[in-house]
């Protein structure tokens, strides 16, 4: 149901731009805080120089059937923050959020609303003003975000809030590491956006084992605005939409742990761990600003 949600307001996005109605106007949600910086248009795409972390701690993984029935988003906040060293409680902490903004955004349920705040959409390398993972991500770390607070708000005297709001935080960043969050084909939305995430979540235990490309990567990018290392993990992720969209389609829309041709998997991979890489430069620019390690 997200997903038609999704479509149906990037649809509605297209029906205004293309009928004259004022696009500028579309989907601006009431209250947006200032580290939401005009966009530019035509950014260039290249992906940071990847930075190796200054040692590499060892990662215990959770008992299967324990709390590692957790989503792909929390997995990947837990492993980043464990590759930074930090406790058991404090990954947990973050990762228990990670999720959230896939339940609640603190703007409502209207249809469309929630969904479009999880993409940040470029056509041709021109982002068409549709989306606000950039401000959401933004807003989560130092801004106003889920119930008026912040991670910067709680942080350093409050960790497990702070901690709590940093995973937030890091779900919209995650988010427009997925091309089918950046992408503006309605049909590639309606078909296959909900079968690739169940793909990617069926085959990270199992089959490709996905997680291991992530826990085995020690390296992150540097973070030092988040809204916008989320629009150059956009337009990052968007250049890449055509060649891994064919790749799922030629693949017959897998979602089953296993499957998909070399180019799906390979591509994949990349996907996740550039996900995972922001998502370590977002913990450290954001316990470094506060002193929260």
């Amino acid at each position: 149901m997200k997903r038609i949600y999704f479509t149906l307001a990037v649809a509605m996005l297209f029906l205004a731009t293309f009928i004259g109605c004022e696009k500028e106007d579309m989907f601006v949600p009431e209250k947006l805080d200032s580290n939401k910086v005009e966009n530019v248009n035509a950014i260039g795409f290249e992906i940071p120089d990847e930075i190796q972390m200054p040692e590499n701690f060892k990662i215990i993984f959770p008992e299967i059937g324990s709390k590692w029935s957790w989503t792909p988003h929390q997995k990947i906040m837990w492993v980043a923050a464990k590759q930074w060293g930090l406790s058991d409680a404090r990954a947990n902490a973050m990762a228990s959020a990670a999720h959230m903004p896939d339940i609640y955004d603190n703007d409502g349920h209207l249809p469309g609303t929630q969904q479009w705040r999880h993409g940040y959409v470029y056509l041709y390398g021109v982002y068409i003003k549709f989306g606000i993972a950039d401000a959401m991500c933004a807003n989560n770390i130092n801004g106003s975000g889920y119930n008026g607070k912040s991670a910067f708000y709680y942080y350093p005297s409050n960790k497990p809030l702070g901690d709590w709001y940093l995973g937030y935080a890091s779900h919209y960043l995650q988010d427009v590491a997925n091309p089918w969050h950046t992408s503006a084909n309605i049909y590639q939305q309606i078909s296959t956006h909900s079968g690739y995430e169940t793909w990617v979540a069926n085959n990270w235990t199992a089959g490709h084992k996905f997680q291991d490309v992530i826990s085995a990567d020690y390296s992150y990018y540097a973070v030092t605005n988040p809204a916008a290392s989320t629009r150059s993990l956009a337009l990052w992720s968007n250049n890449k939409n055509t060649t891994i969209y064919n790749a799922y389609v030629a693949s017959g829309k897998p979602t089953s742990s296993g499957t998909g041709n070399t180019t799906l998997i390979n591509e994949t991979k990349e996907l996740l761990k550039a996900s995972c890489r922001y998502t370590k430069g977002l913990i450290k620019y954001t316990l470094d600003a506060k002193k929260a390690w």
